[in-house]
């Protein structure tokens, strides 16, 4: 075998071989692109998600205003309940002393 052949023989070894590297290449760089869209989509889907979960907080947050109102607002109903109970049982201890009811 001249030493041109040899060389030729090696030349269409190493472009065989950059072929396959290429062909590697291509698949890495799909694959990469594939798991770029991927993180896109869960990065989206985070989003999303973050932002669902902000609306429920300050939802949740709300309702916990609103339930800390009506808390309070029953409390000092129970209170005022309480004050006029109290009124009422004076006067009626007030009305029975001063009206005695006949007994039979």
């Amino acid at each position: 075998m001249t030493a041109l052949a040899a060389e030729n023989n090696q030349n269409a070894e190493l472009a065989k071989k950059v072929s396959a590297e290429e062909k590697e290449l291509e698949k890495a760089v799909a694959a990469q692109d594939a798991l770029r869209a991927q993180l896109e989509t869960q990065t989206s889907a985070l989003d999303a998600t973050q932002a669902a979960l902000d609306e429920k907080n300050a939802q949740l947050e709300q309702v916990q205003a609103a339930n800390a109102a009506s808390t309070a607002t029953l409390a000092s109903l129970q209170y005022q309940v309480q004050q006029l109970t109290r009124k009422l049982d004076t006067q009626t201890g007030s009305l029975g002393i001063e009206f005695p009811l006949p007994w039979p």
